[in-house]
């Protein structure tokens, strides 16, 4: 899995192409890394089996190289085929890590820990089924491979073996294509009357009953003290004070703190890791039983 290169400089080379090509834009709310357009928002780049100097192959070397999260999940996990950068304006840089074998696609938000700009994670979610429309690209990328992708960490190659198990019970399935229907005739729009139960203005809307929100929908459900939500129906919570915690933070969505383990497993931290303000905490649909934003301050 590791061959050591036979000259020092292949480091100094791997280092000084990604500090050419790559910075953090610090001070945002929502960390990003700046890198070269033929990354950023190319679509699906696939990793390369013998070179180690390819684009995608260095970006993600560099990673895991400041990225003890990104590290151990490639080492678990196993490299991906290819790989996508996601940079749209105030959303945090998002990683797409494609394993088409097994139909399963995982996300990486970019995560800033302190001020320095060297001190960052990627904390991975997953795995979602593949995109239909993506799947015979990526499907075609990985019959093209011949062994496992090469990365160089430190100065040293590094291969992280597939791990092809069977598919995993958490995989969140796509919905299936609408079904053609004629055209109705125009009818009058029914307005929805959303009733107050008496305590903060909640709807009578199952919020468990959830349908992907457009960004005015969205922005009208978090005007309304709703938390953010993702396509798949998971909680958002961006962490707005040092105090926070993720037993706090189970506490308030998920009905106690028991479910603190589960919910750094599903961001892929540790338990007692401090949140810095900014960082974004998923909560998994299946765990939630409060959909409000969890107050400022709360104890």
């Amino acid at each position: 899995m590791e061959k050591p290169l036979r000259t020092r400089s292949v480091g100094l080379v791997l280092s000084s192409l990604l500090s050419a090509g790559l910075f953090l834009a610090s001070g945002c709310s929502a960390p990003q890394v700046n890198t070269f357009p033929s990354l950023a928002n190319q679509g699906q780049l696939a990793l390369s089996t013998t070179n180690p100097y390819l684009g995608s192959n260095l970006f993600l070397s560099q990673e895991m190289e400041r990225s003890t999260y990104l590290y151990n999940f490639m080492k678990g996990r196993g490299a991906p085929t290819a790989m996508e950068l996601l940079e749209k304006g105030d959303s945090p840089s998002r990683i797409l890590l494609y394993y088409p074998k097994d139909k399963e696609v995982y996300a990486a938000d970019l995560m800033i820990v302190g001020k320095d700009i060297n001190s960052r994670q990627w904390v991975t979610r997953g795995p979602y089924q593949i995109d239909r429309k993506d799947f015979k690209n990526l499907l075609r990328m990985e019959n093209s491979m011949v062994g496992e992708p090469v990365f160089v960490l430190r100065g040293k190659e590094h291969r992280f073996r597939f791990q092809h198990d069977e598919p995993s019970d958490r995989v969140i399935a796509a919905l299936p294509p609408p079904i053609p229907t004629p055209k109705p005739a125009p009818k009058p729009k029914k307005k929805v009357i959303y009733q107050s139960n008496g305590e903060g203005g909640v709807s009578e809307i199952n919020p468990r009953d959830f349908r992907p929100l457009n960004s005015d929908q969205q922005a009208i459900q978090m005007a309304k003290g709703f938390a953010e939500r993702t396509s798949n129906g998971d909680v958002v919570h961006t962490v707005r004070s040092s105090d926070e915690t993720l037993e706090l933070i189970s506490r308030w969505y998920s009905g106690g703190p028991n479910n603190a383990a589960s919910l750094a497993q599903a961001n892929a931290i540790p338990v007692g890791t401090a949140l810095n303000p900014g960082a974004r905490i998923t909560i998994p649909l299946r765990m939630i039983k409060e959909f409000k934003q969890m107050p400022e301050g709360y104890k």
